[in-house]
């Protein structure tokens, strides 16, 4: 019990101090009401925040209630389970376990949790995806996954600039572009600029408290180091060799001048065999570090980027960066969740719901093709703003 209280202690500190003032729509996409749901997401992009805030606009005190961190030398102490069996005996509905994934076998007491308080929720949260989809085991049937994306640049807006700006479906931006783009510079004319601004800065939350670009993107290599050096490793043991390899990787990606997978150059460039080349590729992907967009569901001929925009600059510097590679990279990362495929004619530059897209700047032209164009606020005909597909979610 006395751990319980300084846990709730913590909590009610937490809870103070979480703003309000701009909630993601995320929070109503998650269905609460399941006994357990797991929340999974790159390292900064607001899993703990969302949480907390749902804590204190429900007004949950911590006798229903309890957050805890699993990295916590008390959690860790004294053990999930016996945490979990505690709180509930004592009257408690809801218990929410946040990096879960540096808990030991943390899906073993999680599901014994659950099995012997069946009518009570469990919430836990992971920063590495890879280890929670590794470890749930058991829990596969039992509990329902939820995936937490980075801001969308609609959602950037709103809690920069304050500003109000709804949802659009792809069909509806491909149908009523014009409009749309209206409506969005009637609220915000300034939208290319933000646009240009969030290429570099800005993707994740924590934008709010760094405001500095130089703070922001010292402290998202900060978190890419924390995902090499902690949270891969706690899913597959590598050899200091390996991990330069994935760093090596990443640094080509990031200053190449053209997102195609070419896994003859790539492994030849980084030293590494074709196996190890796929394996790192899964373990990159999985730690959401890259997104892979394949050809046919092949990676043979598919393309290669990173996770998010500003990863770009925070990894290779602005100056290193391709214009080109960037824009597709921002496409591909506000269609999060959609399937992308490269076409197999490589005609244009992807294929989604059978449509198929071309990225570019004014130049480009290409007959019935969406044309995505990144320096135009109003767009015409089959040529729409690039910066509209970041209105999608």
């Amino acid at each position: 019990m006395e751990i319980i209280e300084e846990l709730t202690r913590i909590q009610m500190d937490l809870v103070r101090w979480v703003p309000t003032d701009y909630v993601r729509d995320y929070m109503d996409e998650i269905n609460w009401n399941l006994p357990l749901v797991g929340i999974v997401g790159a390292r900064g992009v607001g899993k703990t925040v969302l949480v907390l805030q749902r804590v204190k606009l429900l007004g949950r005190s911590p006798d229903e209630t309890l957050y805890v961190s699993a990295d916590n030398p008390l959690v860790l102490r004294a053990g999930l389970y016996s945490i979990g069996s505690m709180f509930f005996r004592y009257g408690g509905k809801e218990i929410i376990i946040d990096e879960v994934h540096k808990y030991p076998n943390w899906a073993t007491e999680v599901k014994a949790l659950h099995d012997s308080n069946p009518d009570r929720k469990i919430v836990v949260l992971g920063s590495s995806r890879l280890a929670v989809l590794t470890q749930k085991g058991d829990l596969s049937r039992r509990m329902m996954i939820y995936e937490m994306a980075p801001l969308s640049f609609r959602e950037y807006l709103n809690l920069r600039y304050s500003v109000q700006l709804g949802k659009f479906s792809i069909s509806e931006i491909l149908e009523n572009h014009q409009k749309i783009a209206n409506e969005v510079l009637k609220v915000f004319p300034e939208v290319l600029k933000a646009f240009k601004e969030f290429m570099t800065f800005g993707n994740f939350p924590y934008f709010s408290v760094f405001k500095r670009k130089s703070e922001y993107l010292e402290i998202l290599r900060s978190v890419l180091d924390k995902v090499f050096y902690e949270d891969i490793p706690s899913v597959k043991f590598m050899k200091p060799p390996t991990i330069a390899s994935l760093k090596k990787l990443l640094a080509f990606v990031a200053e190449s001048p053209t997102p195609q997978i070419s896994v003859t150059s790539l492994t030849k460039d980084i030293g590494i065999s074709r196996d190890t080349f796929y394996d790192v590729l899964d373990i990159l992907e999985g730690s959401c570090v890259i997104r892979l967009v394949r050809k046919k569901g092949r990676i043979k001929g598919g393309k290669i980027f990173l996770f998010t925009c500003d990863m770009y600059s925070a990894v290779a510097g602005e100056r290193n960066v391709n214009v080109g590679t960037l824009r597709e990279a921002f496409f591909v990362s506000q269609l999060y969740g959609k399937r992308i495929e490269v076409p197999e004619d490589g005609e244009d530059d992807f294929v989604v719901d059978g449509i198929r897209y071309e990225i570019g700047g004014k130049s480009k032209r290409k007959g019935t093709t969406v044309v995505l164009k990144d320096d135009l606020d109003i767009g015409f005909k089959n040529s729409i703003p690039l910066y509209l597909m970041g209105f999608v979610r």
